[in-house]
């Protein structure tokens, strides 16, 4: 039995290896022949500075090196300043990358991890929800996560989006298996990209400590201390550099919130719109947050869904990479629904995964803007989101009556 055991680990082994092997191989020759990956670039280069030189992420050299990598040039007031713009502690996920001299190679092992970390966690949040496809919509899904809108452009242009999404989920799966400790090293790495976890993290922190699972907010915010403590040794300055170079990158980038989306297209009128639906969803998120204080897993869940889902109107300057995080609240949804609605869920599935996949592309493709490749019009801001959000609500009766309030539910629909 052990022999037949150790062949069959052996076998799997091997056959995992190929396989990774294989996706290499597939995209070295795509980045050998197609460059780009302008999201990744600047954090390499950045991180090779610093590996090879000592010199800080947040430098002028290490800006003249990146700007040289992608411009031949250093670049012009009007474009994208390529900044590292990272909190320090990133520079730990991306140095293995940054070891290696050959920027195809290098690349073309990110967008492998990228691709392995997108089916880790759809298997996560399928296992995080309760879903259960049949095989055919379990491949459909996969396929989706892989080639959706949101989940293609960060994955051509390198974005940590990706990994920073496996680290949120997994570590919501780790507090649905009582794992804690393991969910708080998680939830400390998904804050490489703070701004995409932000509002979700805080919903799971404050619903942690009224749950009295206090190991969850001890264990994220200890190792979260213990990231930027190294970092402020490793790079004393870090910190005001980094805040330095968002409030610069933010000052060139497309207005990425609806007031600023909303002030370009409709004036100040527009931004006013835009700021009160800031207001008012941040206080809708509140008070949800308190209602659910009480509430059993299964409410937490949907509402941390709800919160990522909403997070693009809380006035947050973001980017549609960032989006990478709502594939998992597509699981959680047709995991909810499996509950209510039985066997038609798979249906439904269905629609939705097409009513995405197809709609975000030709909406992209009919609003496309002259430039770099992925040149997307803001109107791109607004459809998951709200897509997801109009699911959700109508979920929400369902959810709110399926279990009674209080701490003994807090894992009993897992």
């Amino acid at each position: 039995m052990r022999g037949k055991f150790s062949r069959t680990t052996a076998l799997s082994v091997l056959v995992g290896v190929i396989l990774v092997a294989s996706l290499f191989y597939v995209n070295l020759r795509f980045t050998r022949s197609n460059p780009g990956g302008n999201d990744f670039l600047p954090r390499w280069v950045a991180t090779r500075v610093y590996l090879t030189t000592g010199q800080s992420p947040y430098s002028a050299e290490a800006t003249a090196a990146i700007q040289d990598a992608i411009y031949g040039r250093a670049a012009e007031p009007d474009e994208d300043q390529a900044l590292f713009a990272y909190p320090f502690y990133s520079v730990f996920l991306f140095a293995p990358f940054a070891f290696i001299p050959d920027y195809a190679v290098a690349r073309a092992a990110w967008v492998t991890l990228q691709e392995i970390a997108i089916v880790v966690t759809a298997v996560t949040a399928i296992s995080l929800s309760g879903w259960k496809p049949g095989r055919v919509l379990l491949a459909g899904f996969f396929l989706f996560a892989l080639t959706w809108y949101h989940g293609a452009r960060p994955l051509v242009d390198g974005n940590a989006a990706i990994l920073v999404t496996a680290f949120f989920t997994g570590g919501l799966l780790a507090m649905r298996l009582n794992k804690d400790v393991m969910a708080g090293a998680l939830f400390a790495l998904s804050t490489m990209k703070p701004q995409m976890v932000v509002f979700p993290l805080a919903f799971v922190l404050i619903w942690s400590f009224w749950q009295r699972r206090q190991v969850v907010v001890g264990a994220t915010l200890a190792i979260l201390a213990g990231l930027v403590g190294l970092s402020f040794l490793l790079q004393p300055g870090w910190l005001i550099a980094n805040l330095q170079q968002v409030l610069v990158y933010q000052s060139y980038l497309p207005a990425m919130t609806p007031a600023g989306i909303w002030a370009g297209w409709w004036g100040d009128y527009g931004r006013l719109v835009g700021w009160v639906v800031n207001v008012a969803v941040v206080l809708g998120l509140a008070i949800e947050w308190w209602q659910a204080r009480n509430k059993s897993f299964e409410r937490f869940l949907w509402l941390v869904c709800v919160t990522i889902a909403a997070s693009p109107f809380t006035g947050l300057i973001s980017t549609s990479s960032n989006y990478a995080i709502m594939m998992p609240v597509f699981v959680c949804i047709f995991g909810f629904w499996q509950k209510r609605v039985g066997s038609g869920a798979g249906q439904l599935a269905w629609v939705h995964l097409a009513l995405l996949f197809f709609g975000l592309w030709i909406l992209f493709l009919l609003t496309l803007q002259p430039g770099p490749q992925f040149r997307e019009n803001l109107i791109m801001f607004f459809p998951a989101p709200i897509f997801l959000l109009l699911n959700l609500y109508w979920l929400r009766w369902g959810i709110a009556r399926s279990e009674p309030s209080g701490l003994k539910n807090v894992n009993s629909d897992g």
